[in-house]
């Protein structure tokens, strides 16, 4: 037989072969009806006489779905939300366990150490009684997280109640509630918490009660819309219909479903709770001296500011970093509740 002829018959059956085999099939060989080959198989002769004479090339597995959402995953996490979140933990074993950041008691002064530049022994500086500064803020980080926590706690809870209430109530009732929650919305926030803590009093407890309050209407005004949908969607009518008790498919079905976007939603006003929160300590609508709240520290610090001006720069950068971290937090969630996480 002739070279020529025993070229054209080898790729023949490797043509033949990968007509039969799927991997060969994707890689351009495929047989014609008259006896000969492709122009694809022609161009790439002297590859699969290679082919055939070392074996077939391996195919490299497919890269899974998972691996791919890891590495989209993975090149979303952007370096301000890491920071964020190494803040957010400091602050958390802060307020767990503050005596494993800093030794001594907040409250403890020393008259000799007052006014103390930050140095190696005292890192931040100390105050006009001569406590360190260091150690109060750490102590300090407990109150001002659980204040926000708490008032945003509270305000989801009542808010959820009325917009549940107000949605699911007779048209009447829902505008009464309502043009109720627009009156209060019209006035800032901090307005109606400092008329709420004027006539309730001062402390911690009250400016929990006042901050919470003043968000109540906003929340509610989220819950009632949410339930205005959802109590017309058809898996609820599908309850309905199936003779579960009212309570239940309004506990399971519809507060369920109305609470999640709020929830995600409030992780926001967590940082904007520590805020405001360490604004009425600041006019001193908050807990009362000596207690190591940032607020009240910077409120105390104003009046050295000419001679320690650590007094208040340093719970000042601690509360700025801590609604930053908790706001960038919260919006990466709400980012990701909407689709937008990969």
């Amino acid at each position: 037989m002739r070279p020529d002829e025993e070229l054209l018959m080898s790729e023949w059956a490797l043509s033949g072969r990968a007509a039969s085999d799927p991997t060969k099939a994707e890689a351009g060989v495929t047989p014609i009806p008259n006896g000969g080959v492709s122009s694809v198989s022609a161009a790439n002769s002297d590859t699969w006489s290679d082919i055939g004479k070392i074996g077939l090339a391996s195919v490299p597995p497919k890269r899974s779905d998972n691996e791919g959402e890891t590495r989209l995953q993975r090149r979303d996490m952007r370096p301000g939300l890491v920071i964020a979140s190494l803040i957010l933990a400091v602050l958390m074993a802060a307020a767990i366990a503050p005596n494993r950041l800093a030794d001594g008691d907040p409250l403890e002064g020393n008259a000799r150490q007052a006014f103390r530049a930050p140095s190696f022994a005292h890192p931040l500086g100390t105050d006009e009684n001569g406590r360190d500064v260091w150690t109060r803020l750490v102590y300090g980080a407990r109150p001002s997280l659980v204040l926000g926590f708490a008032a945003t706690v509270f305000a989801v809870v009542l808010g959820a109640a009325i917009g549940l209430f107000s949605g699911l109530s007779h048209p009447l009732v829902d505008n009464f509630v309502m043009r109720v929650a627009d009156v209060l919305m019209a006035f800032p926030e901090y307005l109606v918490a400092l008329v709420v803590i004027t006539y309730c009093g001062h402390g911690t407890l009250n400016e929990i009660a006042a901050l919470a309050t003043a968000s109540v209407p906003r929340f509610a005004r989220m819950v009632r819309a949410q339930t205005q949908i959802i109590r017309r969607a058809p898996y609820v009518e599908a309850a309905t219909a199936l003779g579960l008790r009212g309570s239940t498919v309004i506990i399971r079905h519809v507060l369920a479903n109305a609470i999640r976007p709020v929830l995600v939603l409030a992780t926001i006003d967590v940082g904007l709770k520590i805020g405001a929160g360490a604004s009425l300590s600041f006019l001193g609508f908050g807990a009362p001296p000596p207690s190591p709240e940032w607020g009240l520290m910077l409120s105390v610090g104003r009046d050295f500011l000419a001679n320690a001006w650590w007094l208040t720069a340093f719970p000042a950068v601690a509360i700025i970093l801590t609604v930053l971290s908790v706001t960038t937090v919260g919006r990466e969630l709400v980012r990701r509740s909407e689709g937008r996480g990969l």
